[in-house]
């Protein structure tokens, strides 16, 4: 066990020789029986003559050792039928649907197979379809029908007389059919159940006996598996696509195995002791009284969900040990513990190669988290406030991936919501308003051209490297915090500084939105580990999807040809020069939109088409170098004036909003106020005109728009309306 230890890759590294390695060390006994009802109970029987002890390891094994059924039984589907050729289904015993010429031709084609195997009685289910080829065969042989109500078809209810399909329909999948059933119809269960009592009354009724049960195929399928004693699943694997055709005939093998009261082979208690087992010798086995740990069912999962050794070896062996395994660090005494002991007993190797353990979430306060304390919030009202993105994310970026226990905090939920999660649908919601752009349009360029095409593309492959390597590393944090990174970047610089661009009605327009939809395609796939349902949403909006599911698509490679580190660097540093100008402008008490002369900054290393992005953001006419940084704040009456003009078009912007209208809408403006205002208007009519999609802006008294405002600059008012063109 701790040769194997050593070949396990172990997130934290310490848990290797600490907690988990030092486990294994003094390796306590452990118990693996307990005296209890609920549990598997120990496959394991003595004879209470011989003393022999039987460890029984099948479900053959165990119908060997029990008693074989009293009778044969032979299966027989009716002929075809009226309802089978219209697909038209009927569990009513007062429905006329006959047997088909075919039908009848189909049954009496059947007296030679039947006359081999000497049927010593006949019982039919009373549907008439099943009637009619039950007294044919009976006709054949001189044989009495006996009916019973337990043999009818499925009963499917408010179907009645409706075709297959629409009955079929209901069902999301084959197994389902076992719990859910057509209103005032049954389920397979009730099914089963009932032939499981047909059968049972046939054993005490009859002894020696060979019987013909005709019936119809559902009821059949169902008496089929009971006998055989299957799982629902391995029941449905029968039928594909059919179980039993038009008078085919089978003769029932029965497995005398433990059963619940539904027919469904069940090996707890109390059924397993109900079957009466018996020893080579003659005498009667009894079972050892105690069920399994539940922690053996839970080490031994590898290989007993694919019930190896006795079936899928190769699949088995080609996929164990498990790549990698994620449990809370109390599993180290647990789970991980029993899955390595089994697996070096049994394999003489680890379970699983990579183990990710995490830590324990507390209250706000640092308690365990308790119901009766009630010192956490309702996880479904967070996933309803949030959404379970938010949440994965602040779980999955925190240090409770690395084992270490914290505070769970819903401002910090709140928080990753507002800076991720809304941020991300904002990104998304933008492209979306001028898509339309791009109908008709390619893919963005390999190979961009613009400074900031070019830096969220590195900045997207730079991401993209560091989340795969920290996947593969198994390091969860380092895989998820720069996602968050990654989207503030996208949204407030790239989108921020992109928004003009694709206002314009140009190619370089096309090319900004081309970008960002790349960008969104390969976004949503990164993410799509952390926070799936975010990842499906952006997804599902592009153009680009090719998949039913972001969740099926291959995961991103990153382009280095397309990383560009120092374009990283220069634009790091842009944002800091940015930052550094509006912090100065917020000092002066100076609006961004009142455009300034002349920033000063002491790097003369920026390109220029760098150098444009700073002039653009901190709204000044020139970016000059220098020995110091400085902005000048005097406003001459020309700057004053575009100030003014910019504060203008973005109240018209805001009305456009209010109006509901579309990036593509077309509007009427209206101005009353000052003469002085005007001359600024006039000077700036087509830029107001483009800014703000409007088809005419017109002076004079006012007038009742769908939008009206005052806008006050400079102790100055001027009223706006603004209302939709025709």
């Amino acid at each position: 066990m701790l040769g194997a230890n050593k070949k396990i890759d172990w997130h934290p590294e310490h848990l290797k020789n600490g907690r988990f390695g030092n486990g294994l060390e003094t390796a306590p006994d452990w118990n693996l029986s307990r005296s209890r009802f609920w549990g598997t109970p120990i496959p394991i029987w003595e004879c209470a003559s011989c003393k022999k002890v039987h460890v029984i390891g099948s479900r053959d094994e165990f119908a060997k050792r029990a008693e074989p059924a009293k009778n044969r039984y032979i299966l027989m589907r009716h002929g075809e039928s009226e309802n089978n050729v219209k697909n038209i289904c009927s569990s009513d015993p007062n429905a006329a649907y006959h047997l088909t010429e075919k039908g009848k031709s189909q049954v009496l084609a059947k007296e030679r197979a039947l006359g081999k195997e000497h049927i010593d009685a006949i019982i039919s289910s009373d549907i008439l379809r099943a009637k009619e080829s039950a007294e044919a065969v009976g006709a054949l042989f001189g044989l009495k029908v006996l009916y019973d109500e337990r043999l009818r078809e499925v009963d499917v209810g408010m179907f009645e007389g409706r075709v297959t399909f629409e009955y079929n329909a209901i069902f999301p999948s084959p197994v389902s059919r076992f719990e859910k059933k057509a209103p005032g119809g049954e389920t397979l269960t009730d099914v089963r159940t009932r032939a499981a009592e047909f059968f049972r009354e046939c054993e005490e009724q009859f002894n020696g006996k060979t019987i013909l049960v005709v019936s119809h195929e559902d009821l059949l399928w169902m008496l089929w598996s009971f006998a055989e004693g299957l799982s629902n699943i391995e029941v449905v694997a029968l039928k594909n696509p059919g179980f039993i055709k038009n008078t085919e005939i089978r003769e029932l093998r029965y497995r005398d195995i433990p059963r619940n009261e539904t027919g469904e082979a069940d090996f707890h208690l109390p059924y397993v002791d109900e079957v009466a087992l018996h020893c080579s010798c003659g005498g009667d086995l009894t079972r050892i009284r105690d069920v399994f740990d539940c922690w053996v069912e839970s080490g031994s999962m590898p290989y007993a969900e694919k019930h190896y050794p006795f079936e899928n070896r190769k699949l088995f062996e080609e996929n164990f040990p498990a790549d990698f395994i994620a449990e809370y660090i109390a599993q180290t005494r647990g789970w991980f513990y029993t899955l390595h002991v089994l697996s070096s007993a049994l394999f003489g190797k680890p379970a699983f190669m990579h183990a990710v353990t995490t830590g324990t979430i507390l209250s706000e306060k640092g308690e365990k988290l308790s119901k009766s304390k009630k010192n956490f919030p309702d996880p479904w009202i967070l996933f309803s406030k949030y959404g379970v993105d938010a949440i994965r994310y602040y779980l999955m970026s925190s240090s409770v991936m690395i084992a270490d226990n914290i505070n769970f905090s819903e401002k910090e939920v709140d928080e990753v919501y507002k800076k991720y999660s809304l941020i991300s649908w904002n990104v998304l919601q933008f492209y979306k308003l001028y898509e339309y752009r791009l109908k008709g349009k390619s893919a963005a360029s390999r190979k961009p051209e613009h400074a900031l095409d070019r830096w969220i593309l590195s900045r997207l492959h730079s991401t993209i490297s560091k989340v795969t390597a920290a996947f593969d590393a198994y390091e969860i944090i380092e895989a998820t915090r720069p996602l968050l990174d990654f989207v503030q970047d996208l949204s407030l610089w790239y989108v921020r500084r992109s928004r003009e661009r694709a206002k314009a009605d140009s190619p370089d327009a096309i090319r900004a939105l081309a970008t960002l939809e790349r960008v969104l395609h390969d976004y949503a796939r990164i993410i799509a580990p952390v926070t799936p349902f975010l990842a499906e949403i952006i997804y599902r909006e592009l153009r680009m999807k090719k998949k039913l599911s972001v969740h099926l698509e291959d995961w991103p490679k990153a382009n280095k040809k397309l990383i560009d580190k120092k374009l990283e660097r220069d634009m790091k540093e842009v944002r800091s020069i940015v930052s550094e100008a509006l912090r100065l402008r917020a000092e002066a008490g100076i609006r961004v939109r009142q455009p300034l002369q002349k920033l000063q900054i002491p790097n003369n290393k920026l390109q220029k088409n760098l150098l444009e992005l700073i002039k653009d953001e901190v709204n000044v006419k020139e970016v000059v170098f220098g020995d110091t940084f400085h902005l000048d704040t005097v406003i001459t009456k020309e700057l004053r004036e575009e100030g003014f003009v910019r504060e203008l078009i973005r109240n018209v912007q805001e009305m456009r909003r209010d109006l509901g209208c579309r990036p593509r809408d077309t509007v009427r403006v209206r101005l009353s106020g000052s003469e002085a205002l005007f001359i600024a208007v006039r000077r700036w009519k087509n830029d107001i005109l483009s800014a703000t999609n409007a088809t005419d802006l017109n002076e004079g008294g006012k007038k009742d728009f769908e939008a009206e405002r005052e806008i006050e600059y400079d102790n100055d008012r001027v009223w706006v309306g603004v209302k939709r063109a025709v």
